[in-house]
């Protein structure tokens, strides 16, 4: 549909953070690079999981306020969603990469080159961007 390859439209900005970092270090992560998920790595180095400020924004995260455990005393293991990323071939078509956001109910895909080694990351930002600039081209078209 939209004709593009995924590493065209890609951010090769990648953040990572440690399942055994804090929640302080998240809060930072995400507010000084303005994203709203960061794949988690274990110790080897190894994809493990995903945080989301969805996952932050849950009943768990009340309790532990309620329990006046400080967000520097709280694990990322405790918080993030399990599951390794969801990740695709840098090749893949951007129509992948939307059938994979919907299909899985997440805002973001990681990248992986040929190596399988995480290269870049595709949002729903990336894509309405990418989408905003073929209506204006097909609208110039029209004239």
């Amino acid at each position: 549909m939209l004709g593009k390859r995924i590493y065209e439209i890609m951010s090769t900005k990648v953040i990572h953070i440690q399942e055994n970092d804090s929640l302080e270090m998240a809060f930072r992560l995400f507010e000084e690079n303005r994203i709203s998920g960061i794949p988690v790595m274990n110790a080897q180095g190894q994809y493990v999981g995903v945080l989301s400020k969805t996952d932050l924004v849950s009943t768990k995260m009340m309790h532990m306020m309620q329990e006046k455990r400080s967000p520097s005393e709280i694990y990322v293991r405790e918080f993030m969603n399990p599951n390794p990323p969801i990740s695709l071939d840098q090749y893949d078509s951007v129509d992948e990469a939307i059938e994979q956001m919907y299909h899985n109910g997440v805002h973001r895909v990681f990248v992986k080159n040929d190596d399988g080694n995480l290269v870049g990351v595709v949002s729903t930002f990336d894509i309405v961007k990418l989408m905003r600039g073929v209506a204006q081209a097909n609208l110039l078209k029209s004239y």
